[in-house]
């Protein structure tokens, strides 16, 4: 996975430039790792376990290796969209991308 020292993803700089940015951001994404578009896309899942009979999400200490790279690449996707989108509208999005898990 790309430590993405060389960031330099798209920015959105009006909203009406949407269908553009996203086309360009979404091939910038998929460029550093193919798990943070899947996270945009699809919404990240937590890991889970049955345990006494039920289905619990566990911690990032009990997850195995590809549990823990989604985990990364779902924060490092949120990180990278509030670096892509303007100061204005950052707020306005925030409880959205908490509601919808993070979809465009």
């Amino acid at each position: 996975m790309s430590n993405m020292t060389n960031l330099n993803a798209p920015k959105l700089m009006k909203v009406e430039n949407y269908l553009t940015w996203k086309d360009s951001f979404k091939s910038f994404i998929k460029s550093q790792d193919a798990r943070m578009w899947i996270c945009i896309e699809d919404g990240y899942i937590a890991a889970t376990r049955r345990v006494d009979g039920r289905v619990k999400v566990i911690p990032y200490e009990m997850m195995d290796e590809s549990e823990k790279l989604m985990v990364n690449a779902e924060k490092k996707a949120l990180a990278v969209i509030k670096m892509s989108l303007p100061e204005g509208i950052k707020h306005t999005i925030k409880q959205g991308l908490l509601m919808s898990c993070g979809k465009l």
